[in-house]
């Protein structure tokens, strides 16, 4: 299939989450038939990829037909300063504003360190307990086993990359500068050592539009992503009885950018080079 074409057919999947089908290459069966519903899960994220799964997953539960029951946010604190009795935010993340939009509890963890943080009981009105899972998008933090375990079912974690290709925090990003013309997404188990190094549960294909800006794909495949996490999320019994171990030998890692990635080397640096 023309690169053109697949990716027509993801902008469509994302638009229509019933049409969402995996590509035979990258698919990890999931049964059309679960119906799990009344799901307690606490989602962990913080920028623009993480606010397009969190989307996702809102869209369920105020949906007709939802898994999940009660949703509830960990993201990073907002930082902001009083000016005449009212907030001025100098920064707050995508996935805390959405939160905040849409009346989500959230939780902000210590700046540092998530080794001391306790896991919040579910806060719901009639709905308590324990949440049943942890889903997490960029989050940016190494979260402990014992954050882990302390769900009934454990965490995933949807990345925007079709892994064991491209781990870490920049998949998008060195998708695009290494001319990529496919990408995808995965949602994996959280493994308790390994970032980004659990046992793939499920993948869909994602086709990269040669002149597309890193902010459209970041927020198509977050799109994206949100709806294969509601389809795990449906089945995840199956999945995890599917899963499999990611390839070590076929593992390549990415990088944080900073400034001086973005000079332009004038002698060195192609016309392409410069423009991804």
């Amino acid at each position: 299939m023309a690169v053109a074409a697949m990716y027509m057919q993801a902008r469509q999947m994302a638009r229509c989450p019933a049409r969402l089908s995996l590509s035979p290459t990258c698919r990890r069966n999931l049964s059309v038939s679960a119906s799990v519903s009344g799901l307690k899960v606490l989602f962990f994220g913080s920028d623009e990829f993480g606010e397009r799964v969190l989307r996702e997953l809102e869209g369920n539960r105020i949906g007709t037909q939802p898994c999940i029951d009660h949703l509830e946010v960990v993201c990073p604190k907002a930082q902001y300063y009083m000016k005449r009795d009212k907030k001025v935010y100098t920064y707050q993340s995508p996935v805390d504003k959405h939160a905040t939009k849409k009346g989500l509890i959230a939780h902000h963890p210590f700046p540092a360190s998530m080794s001391s943080w306790m896991l919040p009981m579910v806060d719901g009105g009639n709905i308590s307990g324990q949440f049943d899972i942890g889903v997490v998008a960029s989050f940016g933090r190494f979260l402990p086993p014992r954050i882990i375990n302390g769900f009934k079912s454990g965490m995933i974690n949807v990345h925007p990359s079709l892994l064991p290709k491209y781990r870490g925090p920049s998949p998008i990003q060195t998708a695009i500068l290494n001319g990529d013309s496919v990408t995808g997404v995965t949602i994996q188990e959280i493994h308790p050592s390994v970032i980004d190094g659990g046992k793939v549960l499920a993948q869909a294909p994602y086709p990269i539009p040669p002149t597309a800006p890193s902010i459209q794909l970041i927020e198509e495949m977050g799109t994206l992503g949100g709806q294969l996490t509601l389809k795990v999320l449906r089945d995840l019994a199956f999945a995890r009885e599917k899963s499999i171990e990611q390839d070590e030998t076929k593992v390549s890692h990415t990088r944080l950018f900073d400034r001086e990635d973005s000079v332009i080397v004038w002698e060195e640096m192609t016309a392409e080079d410069i423009f991804r």
